[in-house]
């Protein structure tokens, strides 16, 4: 379930927020990771998931392995649609 704070950003009760940082960039951050992925705004919003770039909380670039990958990419989806857009992966 997803709690709306302004009208680009979204916290999950789970505690991970999703954000519109700027026109290009949405933002994911929970307790372990703070994710950037670069969108494009059009008809529909295209997330760009091969440009997905990871950090710690020490702002450290981290790699990911695939089972993270895919619950960060799920959950920034969930909370791009919680925020009424309709996301397409390429």
């Amino acid at each position: 379930m997803f709690t709306v704070i302004s009208p680009q950003k979204v916290k999950n009760s789970d505690g991970y927020i999703v954000q519109v940082a700027n026109r290009y960039t949405v933002e994911y951050s929970d307790d372990d990771y703070t994710v950037a992925i670069e969108v494009d705004f059009g008809v529909t919003l295209g997330l760009y998931k091969n440009t997905l770039v990871a950090s710690n909380k020490s702002n450290f670039e981290v790699t990911l392995n695939q089972v993270q990958y895919q619950k960060i990419l799920d959950r920034i989806v969930k909370g791009l649609e919680a925020m009424g857009s309709q996301v397409e992966q390429l």
